[in-house]
């Protein structure tokens, strides 16, 4: 998953070393060497690859072209020949065997699916081309685009969670999917949009979907702390209970509950809080339960708060459940300590609420 080879420190030593004798080039290094180099640094990548992936074929094309991301962040002397054969290799396998590609796919979303495919294949015909001219910016267009598609397929063919939950959460509300939710603040021009992710927090976004459904948000003021982390802390909770705290390990097909993560030892989450536009729960009367609606939005910036290894300190504290979208970014940077939340209000992926107990206990606007 993600292309990611976890060495051994022995292992490592040993690539490095090899690095004049393979053409590896020496900028990389440090690259290679860094433990958590593999963790997404934006919201779409954390996203991309927190979808669960249940086709081996399309996996492994998913993950070869995550190492050519990968390849395409080195510094100066670019693996261009290594990063066309990558994209050489997808096409012919797409395109080769695409029964197997959607192996899976339900009929009614078949049609869905073959225009993914199609997209797909003219991002990587695009990133031939930019490779060709060593392009680094285009070839970054268009990779962008084919892990984009590589997600959607990916999530066509993973309607539903591919794990039970633990018996004793199995009544809760929760989202089998994703889904958006649509804020809009008073005094800001733009709305804020985020994407929440039920692969990888699917109580936390079920507990959330529930609040926004009971209207608990609205005419809520958001309180700034540090410039950095924006909280939401609605004036009543809507008789929602706490959930537990709910992170989901890297490379893991289901999270664990109550259990923050050891970070220094290597223990990265799926979604990480060190990502600008980052929405978690807060914590609730003990550091293992989320609070019951209290929520914030961590303005993370690695270049001024990162710690080692460039990483949040509160990094698997915390139950993550979405990002901020990109086009919200400017809504996000214009909220001012004590804005109001005027109203929010699901938009897409209602459908994938499990348990939905909102309509048995309505509260006023």
């Amino acid at each position: 998953n993600g292309g990611l080879v976890k060495l051994s420190s022995f292992g490592l030593g040993l690539l490095l070393a090899a690095g004049s004798m393979t053409g590896l080039p020496q900028d990389a290094h440090a690259i290679l060497s860094n433990p958590n180099a593999g963790m997404p640094r934006s919201a779409s990548a954390a996203l991309r690859r927190a979808v669960p992936v249940v086709n081996e074929k399309l996996g492994s094309i998913q993950a070869d072209l995550e190492k050519a991301q990968y390849l395409l962040r080195f510094p100066n002397r670019k693996p261009w020949g290594q990063m066309s054969t990558i994209a050489d290799q997808c096409l012919v396998r797409l395109e080769a065997d695409k029964a197997g590609v959607l192996a899976g796919i339900e009929d009614q979303r078949k049609p869905e699916a073959e225009a993914a495919i199609r997209g797909i294949s003219e991002a990587l015909d695009g990133m031939q081309l930019a490779l060709a001219n060593q392009d680094s910016d285009r070839t970054a267009t268009y990779l962008n685009r084919a892990l984009l598609g590589t997600s959607d397929l990916e999530m066509l063919e993973m309607p539903n969670l591919p794990y039970a939950l633990p018996s004793i959460y199995r009544d809760f509300p929760y989202l089998k999917g994703r889904a958006q939710v649509q804020m809009n603040f008073e005094g800001v021009s733009q709305p804020l949009k985020v994407t929440i992710d039920g692969y990888s927090a699917p109580l936390t976004c079920g507990n959330f979907m529930q609040n926004v459904k009971k209207n608990i948000y609205r005419g809520s003021e958001v309180k700034i702390a540090d410039k950095t982390t924006v909280f939401v802390r609605p004036q009543r909770n809507g008789g929602v209970p706490s959930t537990p705290l709910e992170i989901r390990l890297k490379d893991e097909f289901r999270p664990d509950y109550r259990q923050a993560l050891d970070v220094a030892n290597g223990d990265y989450p799926a979604l990480p809080l060190s990502i600008y536009g980052a929405v978690a729960m807060s914590h609730g009367s003990e550091d293992t339960l989320n609070a019951p609606a209290e929520f914030f939005i961590y303005k993370f910036d690695r270049a001024s708060m990162g710690g080692l290894g460039g990483l949040s300190f509160e990094e698997g504290q915390f139950s993550v459940f979405g990002y901020v979208t990109e086009d919200s970014r400017e809504a996000l940077e214009a909220l001012s300590d004590g804005a109001k939340l005027s109203s929010v209000e699901v938009t897409r992926g209602l459908e994938n609420l499990v348990n939905d107990v909102s309509a048995s206990t309505p509260l006023a606007s």
